[in-house]
């Protein structure tokens, strides 16, 4: 299992279902990086 963080949600991920490519995003933060900051924009907490 492979372990990143991204927005400070920890993710854990099998290693045969990550392609190289996804690993550098996840590895860099990039990984669905538009899709995330609209998310933080719209979710408050509370």
């Amino acid at each position: 299992m492979e372990r990143f963080e991204l927005n400070g949600v920890a993710l854990v991920c099998p290693e045969g279902q990550l392609t190289d490519k996804i690993r550098g995003k996840l590895a860099s933060g990039e990984y669905e990086g538009s899709e995330a900051r609209a998310v933080m924009m719209r979710v408050k907490a509370g």
